[in-house]
């Protein structure tokens, strides 16, 4: 599944940060997608090389729970 598919709708451009960028964008009419985003916290190289050796484990299992998620039918009670 795309991005664009997840989220519903395209992203023409996703600003990291540089919020000047995006203003500039948004002004001319073009979609910015705003992410924050900060670089790892020191520390966590460790953790960080765990989870990058399990990552086609980690993708499976995201699909999955998106799976899971997108077939969810709520019922309020």
């Amino acid at each position: 599944m795309s991005a664009s598919e997840l989220l519903g709708r395209p992203i023409a451009v996703a600003n990291v940060g540089v919020g000047l960028l995006a203003d500039e964008l948004e002004r001319q009419g073009v979609a910015v997608e705003r992410v924050a985003w900060r670089p790892p916290a020191r520390g966590s190289e460790e953790s960080l090389a765990r989870l990058a050796l399990d990552a086609a484990a980690n993708g499976a299992a995201n699909e999955v729970a998106v799976a899971r998620i997108q077939e969810a039918r709520p019922v309020l009670v």
